[in-house]
This record gives structure tokens, C-alpha cells and sequence, in this order.
């Protein structure tokens, strides 16, 4: 699974080709045959970065807040089968 690191939301970072987070889940991914959930579009929903930031962490952190969780469970079990 990847997720935007709270630095890429804030820096309103959306390119993933030179991440090497998302490139090292995504080579993995293919490798192993295994669909990588990506649940960046979920934390880019708004264009102000701020926004995006404040509605997903908590603030002053780099954990997710209660909405940032509910984006990676939604995502996680709407790939469950």
C-alpha cells in the first residue's frame, strides 16, 4: 500500500515517478504479481495542501488522524475479497 508521507501532502508533492517509496512498493509489487493499493488521490482531495494535512494528521505529527485511518481501511477492505 502506498501513502503520501505528511511532507509530500504538505509540500503538495502528487509526483510519484520520483519517490522512491511509491517506486520501491511498485517494483515490489509487479515482482511479486500483488496489485498495490494506492490511496494517494484520498489525501489530495483538496487543492490546499494545509487542508489536505489538517483533514488526515494530527496536527503537529506525522500520524494520521481519525480520517487519515478511515482512508486506509476503506481502501484496504474495498481490496479484500
Amino acid at each position: 500500500m502506498y501513502y503520501p508521507s505528511a511532507i509530500d501532502i504538505l509540500k503538495n508533492n502528487r509526483n510519484k515517478e520520483n519517490n522512491s517509496h511509491y517506486i520501491m512498493l511498485n517494483n515490489w509489487s509487479e515482482k511479486n504479481n500483488i496489485k498495490m493499493i494506492d490511496t494517494s488521490n484520498d489525501f489530495f482531495k483538496n487543492i490546499d495542501p494545509i487542508t489536505n494535512y489538517r483533514k488526515n494528521h494530527i496536527i503537529c505529527d506525522m500520524h494520521w488522524n481519525f480520517n487519515g485511518n478511515k482512508i486506509i481501511a476503506k481502501n484496504i477492505l474495498k481490496n479484500f475479497k
